[in-house]
């Protein structure tokens, strides 16, 4: 068991692997910055993401969460559990609930 973990240590710390991973991570905060509260639509609060989208998203996989708003499996598994992402992917996220206008 212990040689399988190396191995996959191992293989998620090429250099390729990391030059990946941090490419994906300079996508993502250009992106978070580059947003605005301005282009955000008023009826998309805090309150409306938690009470309405977010229990939509739970009975979803983690694929199509993470394809909509193109994050990964994972993280997307932390959103579909109750994990409030960045208001930047609402918009998407209320679409795949089918409660956007």
């Amino acid at each position: 068991m212990a040689d399988t973990a190396r191995i996959g240590r191992n293989f998620n710390h090429t250099p390729e692997a990391l030059a990946k991973e941090g490419d994906k991570q300079r996508q993502h905060s250009k992106a978070r910055n580059a947003w605005t509260i301005s282009t955000h639509p008023s009826w998309l609060t805090e309150g409306v993401y938690d009470q309405k989208i977010q229990p939509l998203l739970a009975p979803m996989t983690n694929a199509a969460v993470a394809s909509e708003i193109s994050v990964s499996k994972a993280f997307a598994g932390r959103i579909r559990r109750g994990y409030r992402p960045h208001p930047r992917h609402w918009v998407a996220l209320a679409k795949l609930a089918g409660i956007a206008p």
